[in-house]
């Protein structure tokens, strides 16, 4: 597996169709009422992975384009300026300016969280009897315990959950009913057991990574939303129809108090940002259907894993036309008689049936060549 410019631009936008295709199933009710959970993460799983790991692999099979690509390849290769004796390539300062991004986004997320971590472990935490019975009775539903902690807070307009092995729920200050604190509470106990807030860890980790990527922000929003339906589905879908409506209505009691939304990095809202589908999550709630994996399923998501496993398999690459007059001088360079060795970070030798050939500043010259970092390690 190596990693060039042409397999970054395809995974950016063959998972951008991937996203794109996610924000429509989730837009619609017909196909959210019928979506097995189980394997809707399963396909995220590999489009996480295949954002993680932008590369090409052994299996990839590449497909030459002679129009577009040779265009973008060739303004990534312009010479800006020459530093020494070294050339500094467009694809040098965007790559700079890419690093540099990342990190100034990291230590922001990261900053912003611990402070806002810190914020919430000095609140004083509610000693109220009634609602550690009501918390106990919810943690004893599962099998392994864990610890949480429930705080009140006016910075928080919405119950929130926020923690890695010790938890906090942070309720608002809002006149809110036993029953209704009773779901809020299981709704955020659910995505503590269902790993929920690591998976929110790993989607925003993605978007400090990729923060140059306006797909990766749509995925975090629909991520979020997909979290919450099946929080909803794992609390309501052993209730009778009125159990659904009270807890409906306890959704559309918070949200009616709700008055703005902070996102904060690695927590989950029992509401979320600008009250999203919140419409869909009534209907969801109320029109209960199974959610084992069916044939349904698997069509709707079809064109989803379809998108992400063509990904993995098929590359576009550039590729050029020969000038006429050269043609009878040419080379036909392959991976059985050819290969790169990695001189410098900006310097490569070509061999040719083993001999020297010519010395390119990238791999990227239109065909995949082994890449060995010095004669001994050829096989």
């Amino acid at each position: 597996m190596h990693f060039t410019i042409s397999s970054l631009l395809n995974v950016t936008i063959l998972s951008g169709i991937s996203v794109f295709f996610l924000w429509f199933i989730l837009r619609h009710q017909y196909f959210i009422n019928r979506l097995s959970f189980s394997f809707a993460f399963l396909c995220l799983g590999l489009l996480f992975l295949r954002i993680f790991v932008p590369g090409e692999y052994l299996f990839t099979w590449s497909i030459y384009d002679k129009k577009i690509l040779p265009i973008i390849q060739e303004i990534f290769q312009h010479n800006l300026l020459t530093l020494g004796n070294r050339p500094f390539y467009v694809s040098h300062f965007l790559f700079s300016l890419w690093v540099v991004g990342g990190i100034i986004t990291f230590f922001y997320q990261l900053f912003k969280y611990i402070n806002f971590y810190h914020f919430v472990k000095n609140l004083p935490v509610i000693q109220d009897n009634h609602i550690e019975d009501i918390l106990t009775k919810i943690i004893n539903t599962e099998k392994k315990k864990k610890r949480f902690h429930i705080v009140h807070t006016e910075h928080v307009h919405s119950p929130m959950i926020i923690g890695f092995q010790s938890y906090y729920i942070l309720l608002p200050e809002i006149s809110m009913s036993n029953e209704e604190l009773a779901y809020i509470l299981k709704h955020e106990v659910v995505h503590a057991y269902r790993g929920d807030l690591w998976i929110k860890a790993f989607v925003n980790f993605l978007c400090i990574l990729y923060w140059w990527n306006p797909f990766i922000y749509l995925l975090e929003i629909e991520m979020d939303k997909l979290l919450e339906f099946r929080a909803d589905y794992f609390i309501t879908s052993k209730m009778n129809h009125p159990d659904r409506i009270a807890y409906s209505e306890c959704l559309v009691h918070i949200a009616k108090e709700q008055r703005k939304f902070n996102p904060m990095p690695v927590s989950l809202s029992f509401i979320g940002r600008k009250k999203f589908a919140l419409t869909q999550r009534v209907h969801f709630i109320l029109e209960q259907k199974s959610k084992k994996l069916c044939f349904l399923s698997c069509i709707i998501l079809f064109p989803f894993l379809l998108t992400i496993t063509f990904s993995y398999c098929v590359i576009f690459e550039p590729t050029h036309d020969m000038p006429p007059e050269d043609a009878d001088d040419s080379v036909e360079l392959t991976p059985e008689n050819a290969y790169f060795i990695h001189v410098s970070e900006d310097c490569y030798h070509v061999y040719l049936d083993g001999k020297y050939f010519a010395t390119t500043p990238t791999t990227d010259i239109g065909i995949d060549l082994p890449i060995y970092e010095s004669e001994e390690d050829l096989p």
